[in-house]
């Protein structure tokens, strides 16, 4: 089976358009660090969560820094916005045990960090060591060090997580390696060398990531399940394995979508389990992600 036949699988026709756009430079977002207090943002976009403020980023934008607490930090950091609406999703609240079992590069913790306002804790783990002191370098350029004592970095592997800190949390966000194929269409040598069972290899990673994410989790508490792939393989039918293997003791809640502003949801593809940015009709992603609450109770 080729590339392009294993996702007409998923997408019929339309896939030609999605290759189309994957090929194109996508719209980016770029997070405006509150520590470098900014003035005069033109064309703000504002998040419902007022603890965030994005601008749209043009090509060519260079990230300044600013002098805070007798040094600098850096002014902006250039993500894709489906990335802010999974960290937004996971929804983290001052005071919480939070964990981001597979941080790096380092945006999504950057905007976690941001939302918590140095209370509680937030682990930002990383398996690579090389990704790892990559995504210390990227947490200690935006926040002060007086603004980061709640912040541990930890290079445990995130498929054996749960076991070490069972019941720790109260959100985990689980954005999992995955096929990535905006990067892929853009590598001859990774093309080539790509197989089917390539897709079906991460899965069997994915859903052992998100089975220790839930082992990590308290009662009552928020996972998001998320991944920049365009295969079921790895969104939806990972979601469904743990659905039906810890069946009464999580659930997916599509409902809380409602974080979103109504021109961010209105790009939002629903899926069986969650919700998919595509990057033919939203300009942005792929993404896919999925929130769940682990419960012995049905919501």
């Amino acid at each position: 089976m080729t590339f392009d036949e294993f996702y007409e699988n998923f997408y019929g026709a339309r896939w030609l358009e999605i290759k189309a756009a994957l090929l194109k430079d996508s719209v980016k977002w770029a997070w405006c660090n509150p520590h470098a207090k900014l003035e005069n943002l033109e064309g703000e976009l504002q998040a419902q969560f007022e603890e965030l403020r994005f601008v749209r980023w043009q090509k060519g934008e260079a990230t300044g820094r600013r002098e805070v607490d007798g040094g600098s930090v850096l002014s902006h950091y250039i993500l894709d916005p489906a990335s802010c609406q999974v960290a937004c999703a996971l929804a983290p609240k001052p005071g919480m045990d939070v964990v981001d079992l597979c941080a790096a590069p380092g945006g999504k913790s950057l905007l976690l960090m941001n939302l918590m306002q140095g209370q509680g804790r937030l682990v930002s783990n990383e398996f690579s060591s090389s990704r790892r002191e990559n995504l210390k370098r990227i947490l200690t350029q935006y926040f002060p060090r007086a603004e980061r004592d709640f912040l541990f970095v930890k290079g445990a592997d995130a498929q054996k997580y749960g076991l070490k800190e069972p019941d720790s949390f109260d959100a985990v966000l689980a954005d999992v390696p995955c096929s990535g194929e905006r990067h892929l269409l853009q590598s001859s040598v990774e093309l080539q060398q790509w197989r089917p069972a390539r897709s079906k290899g991460l899965a069997v990673r994915q859903y052992s990531i998100l089975s220790s994410a839930f082992l990590c989790l308290r009662e009552m508490g928020r996972l998001v399940y998320s991944t920049c792939s365009l295969s079921s393989l790895e969104n939806d039918q990972v979601v469904a394995k743990i659905l039906k293997r810890r069946a009464g003791e999580i659930w997916v809640r599509k409902d809380l979508i409602r974080w979103l502003t109504p021109e961010i949801q209105a790009l939002a593809e629903e899926t069986e389990h969650g919700y998919a940015f595509l990057p033919d009709r939203a300009g942005f992603g792929p993404m896919y992600f999925s929130v769940m609450i682990k419960s012995k109770d049905k919501f």
